[in-house]
């Protein structure tokens, strides 16, 4: 009797050894067939966007822009109401992440902020407090 539940824990100890090592394989040959496409993360660590400004006059009037890459302007008028009251409604998200980034970027380059950082912290705290929300009314 013995010598057969030995030889039971002996078969099982085998079958889940060669299927540890059929999943590790796996794993490793996917891995290694879908990162060969990426790039290096030294290229991420150094990576810079592609980023372009359009220039309007104080009418609204489109006067030019600088950049690489174009991109489409979507006018407010187009963005669906209900993604724009999530964001002033404070509703994490990525369009709540953008906005806060971008309105971040702004104060920053207008000098009312030390740092992008504290540029979107400040974004952040005028979504969080209602300030945007009652500037958009």
């Amino acid at each position: 009797m013995n010598g057969v539940l030995r030889g039971i824990a002996r078969t099982l100890f085998i079958l889940i050894v060669v299927a540890a090592v059929g999943i590790g394989s796996f794993i490793g040959i996917s891995l290694v067939y879908f990162s060969r496409e990426l790039p290096n993360h030294k290229q991420l660590a150094e990576y810079v966007p592609a980023i372009g400004t359009k220039v309007y006059a104080g009418e609204g009037a489109f006067m030019t822009e600088f950049a690489s890459e174009h991109r489409m302007v979507v006018p407010i008028s187009q963005v669906p109401k209900a993604m724009i009251q999530a964001v002033l409604d404070n509703q994490p998200g990525p369009a709540h992440n953008i906005v806060a980034m971008n309105a971040g970027a702004a104060i920053y380059v207008a000098g009312l902020a030390p740092s992008l950082k504290a540029g979107i912290e400040r974004a952040s705290q005028a979504i969080k407090s209602g300030a945007a929300k009652h500037k958009m009314e």
